[in-house]
């Protein structure tokens, strides 16, 4: 009996340390690492970059990366563990959307929260 209220009790914090890392949608809750991901691109990538730039762009940021598009003409980058919980982990993942002649024409940064 004992071990099972411990067990519910210990499944139901890590739901509430999950909880806690994700901010609300739509909220305007952006984390200061997605919003720093965000300015970079801003400032260093413009639409337009190519592949190659792309991913010159993501090496100086020593940022773990896709090597060539995937079918979708996807480039993935991620960085990983920047912010730690109690029993979660937070990265984030960059992706990068080009058209038919290989030029950026779309990005997307996000956080994921993993739990351990």
């Amino acid at each position: 009996m004992r071990r099972r209220v411990f067990g519910r009790a210990l499944l139901a914090l890590g739901f509430l340390a999950l909880a806690g890392c994700v901010s609300a949608p739509g909220g305007g809750g952006k984390s200061r690492h997605v919003r720093h991901y965000e300015e970079l691109i801003r400032r260093d990538l413009p639409l337009g970059s190519s592949v190659a730039e792309t991913i010159a762009f993501l090496e100086e940021q020593k940022t773990l990366h896709s090597e060539t598009l995937t079918f979708e003409r996807t480039l993935y980058g991620t960085v990983s563990n920047v912010k730690d919980g109690f029993m979660v982990r937070t990265d984030i993942r960059m992706l990068f959307y080009f058209d038919k002649r290989e030029r950026l024409k779309d990005y997307r940064v996000e956080e994921i929260v993993a739990m351990f």
